[in-house]
């Protein structure tokens, strides 16, 4: 959780503090999780990020433009969703390049398997002579709807329709409404070095983790004053 004199872990299964106060326990397993309303509004708004609000957090608005898939590992590791068939795969995969943990290299890998599935379909597709429809299938969004919904069932309100809908036609939109939500609500910051090398070197160093200033701060609010949401 970030404070300010830094960031603390708090070993596994101890109580958690927040300013001074146990609020509570969570396993080291567990998902990160905040307590959130039934339908509460996202953070920011999923059209063109925040409707354009990059100003907001620069740094992470350019992270989900420019690297999006590796936004999505970063917070799909942090809400623990299981991107295989179940947990004992999740870190089947070894850190790498810029994916610091097994789960977050899982993750992106996973990623650019149905990629791939998706372009060899899309293939398929022309050689059968439909290049009419071939553009629009898109499988990734079948494997990164998952960590939209598990937000969507803590308690957030489903848009788009549904979430692959979502992620299909704007994923960087997606993942930068994720990656505020864990960064400024479950106050966990990313450290991939494309992040942290590149887009705050780049775009400045953008607001610590729960600072976000929003145009909404009511939609923050509905989010943030629920009782488990600084628990991280």
């Amino acid at each position: 959780m970030s404070t300010e004199k830094g960031t603390y872990q708090a070993p596994a299964g101890a109580a958690l503090p927040v300013k001074g106060e146990v609020v509570a326990t969570q396993p080291a397993e567990a998902p990160i999780a905040a307590t959130v309303a039934a339908h509460a509004p996202w953070p920011v708004q999923l059209c063109c990020y925040d409707n354009c609000n990059c100003g907001a957090d620069l740094p992470l608005c350019c992270y989900a433009a420019w690297c999006a898939p590796c936004l999505w590992a970063e917070a799909a590791e942090y809400l623990q969703v299981n991107t295989l068939r179940s947990p004992q795969d999740a870190e089947c995969c070894q850190p790498c390049c810029c994916c610091t943990s097994a789960r977050c290299a899982t993750n992106y890998w996973t990623l650019w398997g149905y990629g791939c599935a998706t372009s060899l379909a899309q293939s398929l597709c022309n050689a059968m002579g439909c290049q009419s429809i071939s553009g629009f299938i898109n499988l990734t969004p079948l494997l990164t709807m998952r960590s939209r919904q598990q937000l969507e069932q803590q308690g957030l309100t489903v848009e788009c329709g549904h979430a692959y809908c979502a992620d299909y036609w704007c994923f960087p939109c997606s993942a930068y409404q994720q990656g505020v939500y864990v960064k400024h609500v479950l106050k966990q910051d990313f450290t991939c070095c494309t992040y942290t090398g590149c887009c705050k070197q780049t775009c400045g160093r953008g607001p610590a983790p729960g600072e976000m200033q929003l145009t909404l701060p009511n939609r923050y609010a509905v989010v943030t004053a629920q009782p488990g949401a600084a628990v991280v």
